[in-house]
C-alpha cells in the first residue's frame, strides 16, 4: 500500500493519454494525482476509428455510459470485419466476432461442422455464428448475458475529447503547455519536466504519449527502436473522410478491401465515413497511391484529398524504463489491418494496473 499519494504525469494527450488518465483516476482513485500535460499546437493522428470488443468491457470497468459515449463521438456498432478481393477477385470473407457453433465434451465444434459437410447437411460455416448473421442482415440488439459480441466504429479526436471530459470531472489536472526540457536524477529517473508557460513540473511516474516521437521513452531514456518493416511492408497511409450515400442502411462492420499495394479500409461513423488506403512505399509512390485510392472511391474520389501518414513499424524495445512507461503510438505500431490499436491502449492500461509500482519502482516490475 502506497504510503502517500503518487504523482503520476501523462506526457500527450490523444486516444493514448486520456484513456490512461481516465483509467487511472478512476481505478486508483485517492491514490495517485493525475496530470496531463499536452501541448496545444500538435495535433494527434486521428485515423484510429475501428475498435474491437475489448473497448465495451473497457467502458463498463471506468463507469461509462454507451449512450453518451456513442452520441459524443458519432459511433456505430461493429460486429466484425468484412474483407474483399483478397484470396482473388469477388471473394469475400467476414471476420466475425464471437463464437462459432456450439461445441461438446467430445470435441469442438468444427468437427461437427466438417462431418455435416459430408452428410450434405451443413451450411455455411458462417452460419453458425450469430455475429456473422446479424452483419450480414445488417442487424443489431443488445442481448442478455452479452449474448452478441460488438465493438465499435468511433472519431478517435472525439473519443479523445470524451475522455478528456470525464477524467477533468474525476480530477485530473489538465495542463496546455509544451514540454522543453526533462531533468533526471543520478539514477536517471525523470525527475521534472520544464514547461515552456509553467515552468518546472516535479513528477514520480511518467507516461509517454507522445506518439511517434517517443520523447521521453526514446529521446530522453534512449529507449532503442525494433524495426518491423521488413516482416510488415505497409508503411504508409492514405486518409480521408467521405459523406454517407445511404443513412437508413450504416454497414455493422468494418470493410478491408484488398489493392494493388495494400489494402483500403472503410469505417462508417453516424456522421460520415472513415477511410483510406495503406500501402507500400516500395511498390507505390504517394501519387500512384493516390490515382490507384481515387478511382477505387469512384465519385466520392473525384474531390477526395486525402493526406498521407508515415507509419513506423515496429516497437520500442522497453515500454517502461526507470519510471516512464510509453503507451500508444511512442511505444509500437504493427499493421492496423485488425483494428488493434486501441486495444493495444487498452491492454497497455490493464497490465499497467496490474503492475502499478510503488515509488521504489522495482525492475521486476
Amino acid at each position: 500500500m502506497m504510503q502517500s499519494k503518487q504523482r503520476v504525469v501523462i506526457a500527450g494527450g490523444g486516444t493514448a493519454g486520456w484513456m490512461a488518465a481516465a483509467a487511472l483516476t478512476r481505478l486508483l482513485r485517492g491514490q495517485v494525482d493525475v496530470t496531463l500535460i499536452e501541448s496545444s499546437e500538435i495535433g494527434t493522428v486521428g485515423v484510429g476509428e475501428a475498435t474491437i470488443p475489448t473497448l465495451a468491457y473497457f467502458h463498463k470497468l471506468l463507469g461509462i455510459d454507451e449512450r453518451q459515449f456513442m452520441a459524443a463521438t458519432q459511433a456505430t456498432f461493429k460486429l466484425g470485419i468484412q474483407f474483399e478481393h483478397w484470396r482473388k477477385q469477388q471473394h469475400q470473407y467476414l471476420h466475425a466476432f464471437g463464437q462459432t457453433g456450439q461445441s461438446s465434451f467430445a470435441c469442438d465444434f468444427q468437427h461437427f461442422w466438417l462431418r455435416g459437410r459430408q452428410l450434405g447437411i451443413a451450411a455455411d460455416f458462417g452460419d453458425y455464428c450469430l455475429e456473422s448473421v446479424a452483419a450480414r442482415a445488417g442487424k443489431f440488439a443488445h442481448l442478455p448475458d452479452n449474448g452478441l459480441n460488438y465493438a465499435y466504429h468511433l472519431d478517435a479526436g472525439l473519443f479523445a475529447e470524451f475522455l478528456r471530459d470525464v477524467s477533468v470531472e474525476r480530477g485530473v489536472n489538465h495542463v496546455l503547455d509544451d514540454v522543453e526540457g526533462v531533468e533526471q536524477d543520478e539514477k536517471g529517473y525523470i525527475s521534472n519536466l520544464k514547461l515552456q508557460r509553467y515552468g518546472d513540473h516535479p513528477v514520480e511516474l511518467v507516461i509517454d504519449c507522445t506518439g511517434f516521437k517517443g520523447v521521453i521513452i526514446k529521446e530522453v531514456l534512449g529507449v532503442q527502436f525494433q524495426d518491423y518493416s521488413r516482416y510488415l511492408l505497409n508503411n504508409r497511409a492514405l486518409a480521408v473522410q467521405i459523406p454517407h450515400r445511404d443513412l437508413e442502411n450504416i454497414e455493422p462492420c468494418t470493410n478491408s478491401t484488398a489493392l494493388g499495394a495494400g489494402w483500403v479500409w472503410k469505417v462508417p461513423l453516424y456522421s460520415r465515413i472513415g477511410t483510406g488506403y495503406v500501402f507500400s512505399s516500395h511498390f507505390r509512390t504517394d501519387d500512384e497511391a493516390v490515382d490507384e485510392f481515387r478511382k477505387h472511391l469512384g465519385e466520392d474520389g473525384k474531390e477526395a484529398e486525402p493526406r498521407a501518414i508515415p507509419i513506423r513499424v515496429g516497437r520500442m524495445e522497453k515500454a517502461w524504463e526507470k519510471n516512464c512507461i510509453a503507451i500508444g503510438l511512442s511505444s509500437g505500431f504493427i499493421e492496423p489491418l485488425e483494428s488493434t490499436a486501441i486495444y493495444m491502449i487498452e491492454n497497455f492500461v490493464k497490465l499497467l494496473m496490474l503492475n502499478f509500482p510503488d515509488k521504489s519502482y522495482p525492475d521486476a516490475l
